[in-house]
């Protein structure tokens, strides 16, 4: 478009598409864009106002004096650990038996969560082919939803949840909490290596596959070998929510230095609570740094 302004004329610049075709982008400041801006903002703040008060959200109680009083209370017995050596060999044993649920439930959860993967990554399904017909390739892919459906109710459910539920199987201990979080985390481990088998290389998976290979063989092949990295370090990181997960299924009687945090809360032993914290600390950290030297060992 040509504008003219007395003896000079200026051509303004046109609005062209890009390379793909498609239309220029508005500006961030055009008035469309800043009312539709508008518009979303206020449907969030709406949102979280309506979820404060949903939630019960009250700084003017959490600060009372009551409250005050209370944590002052909690915080002048936090500060002075127990530390005796007869309680300190207590705790040393619970968080043993913590170390041992989350390396159960990992090898539980790697079980469970392995074999479903296989049958969730889209690229190892047998449902392709366009010369069958379509109730033939929906047969095809029926495991395909069927495995992510499984791993969607095992994901679903908290771990909090499955222990109740073995709890009421196998009793009160460590083995209702490897059960619970085991078979959570293998939900969470079988839909996480399923995406990581979907993102590798399609050239070598369709190379294999034209060999007559079949699932497991195309997997073992051409798809495990690209992930491989990315499985193990998704593994390392389950075993540290695995370490925190054991802390919390003591609370409802599933074993673990959790129980030990709920009996010292109940009693307001207050300084027998802030050794259990320090310990746990101390366990997550040692968790995340043996998962970050795994990490750099795989690179």
């Amino acid at each position: 478009m040509t504008t003219t302004t007395g003896s000079t004329s200026r051509t303004a610049p046109a609005l062209v598409p890009d390379d793909d075709g498609h239309p220029p982008a508005r500006h961030f400041l055009a008035p469309q864009s800043m009312g539709r801006r508008l518009v979303w903002a206020t449907l969030l703040a709406v949102l979280v106002v309506w979820s404060m008060r949903g939630a019960g959200v009250s700084p003017g109680t959490l600060g009372g004096g009551d409250a005050r009083t209370k944590m002052a209370e909690f915080l002048s017995e936090f500060v002075h650990p127990e530390l005796g050596l007869s309680y300190l060999a207590e705790v040393g044993s619970a968080a043993i038996e913590t170390l041992h649920i989350s390396i159960t439930s990992l090898v539980i959860g790697i079980l469970i969560g392995a074999p479903l993967s296989l049958f969730a990554a889209s690229n190892l399904s047998t449902g392709a082919g366009s010369g069958l017909p379509r109730w033939q390739r929906a047969l095809r892919f029926a495991p395909y939803w069927v495995a992510r459906g499984i791993l969607n109710l095992l994901r679903a459910i908290p771990e909090l949840v499955w222990a109740l539920i073995f709890i009421t199987a196998v009793g009160l201990g460590p083995f209702a909490g490897a059960l619970a979080i085991g078979i959570h985390a293998g939900g969470l481990l079988g839909k996480l290596w399923a995406e990581q088998l979907e993102g590798v290389d399609p050239a070598p998976v369709d190379a294999v596959r034209l060999l007559g290979v079949g699932r497991l063989g195309v997997a073992s092949l051409a798809v495990v070998p690209q992930a491989r990295r990315n499985l193990i370090s998704l593994g390392m990181y389950q075993w540290e929510c695995n370490v925190r997960a054991a802390t919390i299924v003591g609370f409802v009687g599933a074993g673990g230095i959790g129980q030990q945090v709920d009996v010292s809360i109940r009693l307001f032993r207050y300084s027998e609570t802030s050794t259990l914290i320090l310990t746990i600390l101390v366990m997550v950290f040692a968790a995340d740094a043996l998962s970050t030297v795994v990490r750099r060992a795989l690179r």
